[in-house]
């Protein structure tokens, strides 16, 4: 059979050159004949995915433009985590520092970076599978209409981030007066200590991306894996799940915070800081799921803007 494909590719060549020089007499319909039937092969074959170049040149499109997105999200990530690096960091003035403070600062950058770009691949791996998507960032990869990608997320995003400005903002209100005093100085000194550009960069862009697309992603799709086996689409009890999970896992993220803060640990700090850091996780999770990544995005940032004009306010 593997021979008979070979002179199937042969007699096309062959047949080619015949309708270039035509041969006199009775053969010219013959070979026209089989020129046909080997074309006719060689579609066939080519169907059947045994010239595995057309295969393997597709692979190689999908991998660039994944590494495309990848490079797009992680260099806008990065701008997050660089941010960081104006933070001041929560050490008391009394304890003696091993290293220079320029050296500890480069030393906490080292996680962060790590850990987005853990983020950045599981997304760009995984997102598609189970139908989540980052529009802008693919938009821009692709080199295809930014503004179309960008405008059905913009509103929600919006309306989102005020929502959850305001919520945490009534929560917080609410929270003075059931937390350790203590716990409420040093927590609204280290608030006011974080410059604004830190809160936009890292916490609306990074934490969206290793909360919403690395982690949310990743849940989704082990439950579509387990539950569905891989079949279809997940299920709408699949992406709440996510949502939910991945809110939870960012609130109690918080929590090592708390300790450095040297305040009082109780039931009530920890409550707050869990349930505080994850209502706006719920909101951010529903906006990835339903219009994309940078919809999530948005409402993280405008979350930042209300409660610094609340606090202003004050």
């Amino acid at each position: 059979m593997e021979v008979f494909r070979i002179m199937s590719v042969l007699g096309v060549l062959y047949g080619k050159c015949l309708y270039k020089y035509p041969i006199q007499g009775g053969y010219m319909e013959s070979f026209s004949i089989i020129n046909s039937y080997a074309e006719s092969i060689l579609v066939i074959e080519c169907l059947k995915g045994k010239f595995c170049w057309l295969s393997t040149w597709n692979q190689r499109i999908k991998v660039n433009m994944s590494m495309k997105v990848f490079t797009v999200l992680w260099l806008t990530g990065m701008a997050g985590v660089i941010s960081l690096w104006w933070m001041n960091l929560p050490i008391p003035e009394s304890e003696e520092l091993q290293l220079p403070l320029w050296g500890i600062k480069l030393l906490s950058l080292i996680q962060p970076t790590f850990l987005l770009s853990i983020a950045v691949l599981v997304g760009v791996v995984l997102a598609h599978k189970v139908g989540l998507s980052a529009p802008l960032a693919e938009a821009i990869a692709n080199r295809t209409s930014m503004s179309l990608a960008i405008q059905p997320q913009v509103l929600p995003g919006i309306i989102g981030g005020l929502v959850g400005g305001i919520v945490l903002t009534a929560i917080q209100f609410c929270a003075k007066f059931l937390l350790p005093s203590d716990f409420v100085m040093k927590a609204e000194t280290l608030s006011s200590s974080t410059p604004f550009l830190t809160r936009i960069l890292y916490g609306g862009i990074t934490e969206e991306l290793l909360l919403r697309w690395g982690m949310m992603t990743l849940l989704v799709w082990l439950g579509w894996r387990v539950f569905s086996q891989g079949q279809g689409e997940p299920s709408t009890l699949c992406f709440v799940a996510a949502i939910a999970l991945s809110a939870f896992l960012f609130g109690f993220g918080h929590l090592p915070l708390v300790f450095v803060l040297g305040t009082q640990v109780t039931i009530s700090v920890i409550t707050y800081v869990i349930v505080g850091n994850s209502v706006f996780g719920l909101i951010a999770g529903y906006l990835y799921w339903r219009k994309g990544l940078e919809a999530a995005m948005i409402s993280h940032i405008v979350v930042h803007v209300v409660m610094l004009v609340a606090r202003l306010a004050r």
